[in-house]
């Protein structure tokens, strides 16, 4: 049974649609899955990853640029592209796992007959991006196409929750975006800690992710500005203010960067913190639902964090003792830094350590099986 998932993206690191794919074939749901996304110059075209599962890239006419027709016609391409592949391939189950690319799916399903999952990974008709004109051809598309859909599958409870209300859809499942894990070894070659040449009487932050707006950069920075030494946080990742954050390293001592490392590497490189750090603005409301994988990769590391205290994240962890859920501004998050001590780190690694295996990718796909088993 062929299982085609579409993706609007070079599909050169979803982690949650690789985690999916794998899943689905080591719980034998699928017999072959293929990953169907966009091609450009340099990536191959197909690219097997595993012997059940397979990458497709399709090209397009046009270069991405910035005039929007064109970046629309080569979308349009894209789009007759990847509905003829899939009618000649004849999947049995099709995922949408992008409101761009559900119109998609729908004609696959009308053409083919296949079953239509949809997949999205954030509320996309309230993100950052949708706004204006562009946020209301977003949501006459979705509430257009959405029942086409035979099941949905979201991120978190209130995403679920406004699905329901905001369509009255009832197969609905929320599947968190919880990373494999990796156990980490205790005492890694060369710690965080080592490779910032920092001593042990440093109390050493991480932020893991995209260094973009939204994500309290600018916060983070200006809180660290403010508190000094002994007191360091590192930022691993990249994106729009990777030039800001490097000159406030060059400024700052207590203020460093890396580059961003394989998903493989992140948990490791997280074990030698002292603290992470997810501090995600209330700048939409997709931001506001949202359960950041990042805090779960530092609960994977046996790390505490810091994190938003917005619902989704306190209905997860708000009785837990491993982490700090605060307002996502710079008061908050420069009082917190200033009230924790060694001692309290060292107490809320040990009940993070103790408490991380109730939260597995292993139990959270399983929900899979009464999906596509109703689909089968």
């Amino acid at each position: 049974m062929l299982n085609i998932h579409i993706y609007p993206s070079y599909l050169t690191n979803e982690s949650r649609m690789l985690r999916e794919a794998r899943s689905l074939v080591d719980l034998k749901l699928v017999t072959t899955i293929t990953l169907l996304g966009l091609w450009k110059k340099g990536l191959k075209q197909e690219e097997v990853v595993t012997n059940q599962i397979s990458i497709r890239r399709l090209g397009s006419i046009a270069k991405s640029t910035k005039h929007k027709w064109l970046n629309l016609v080569a979308f349009a391409v894209f789009y007759l592209k990847a509905i003829w592949y899939c009618v000649r391939k004849k999947p049995r189950i099709v995922n949408a796992h992008s409101l761009t690319v559900l119109p998609l799916a729908a004609f696959v399903k009308w053409l083919t007959g296949a079953r239509l999952i949809y997949d999205p990974h954030e509320l996309e008709t309230e993100s950052n991006d949708s706004r204006g004109y562009r946020k209301k051809v977003a949501k006459r598309i979705e509430k257009m196409f959405i029942r086409s859909a035979d099941f949905t599958i979201v991120v978190g409870h209130n995403i679920a929750d406004w699905y329901r209300n905001t369509y009255t859809l009832h197969n609905i499942e929320v599947i968190r975006n919880i990373p494999l894990y990796r156990k980490t070894p205790s005492f890694p070659h060369i710690t965080l800690r080592e490779r910032l040449g920092l001593g042990h009487g440093k109390i050493v932050y991480v932020y893991l992710g995209a260094l973009i707006p939204g994500r309290g950069i600018e916060i983070i920075l200006d809180a660290f500005k403010a508190v000094g030494d002994p007191h360091h946080v590192v930022f691993v990742g990249f994106g729009e203010y990777e030039s800001m954050v490097a000159n406030f390293s060059r400024e700052h001592d207590n203020i460093h960067c890396l580059p961003s490392v394989p998903p493989e590497e992140v948990v490791e490189l997280s074990s030698g913190a002292d603290v992470g750090i997810s501090l995600i603005e209330n700048t939409s409301l997709s931001y506001y639902y949202c359960l950041p994988n990042k805090v779960f990769e530092y609960l994977q590391a046996g790390v505490p964090f810091i994190a938003s205290d917005f619902p989704e994240l306190r209905k997860e962890f708000g009785n837990e003792r491993f982490c700090w859920l605060i307002r996502p501004d710079r008061g908050s998050l420069i009082e917190t830094i200033r009230s924790i001590t060694p001692e309290d780190i060292m107490q809320r690694k040990t009940v993070a350590q103790e408490r991380r295996d109730n939260w597995s990718w292993r139990s959270e796909r399983q929900k899979y099986r009464s999906i596509y088993e109703q689909l089968a």
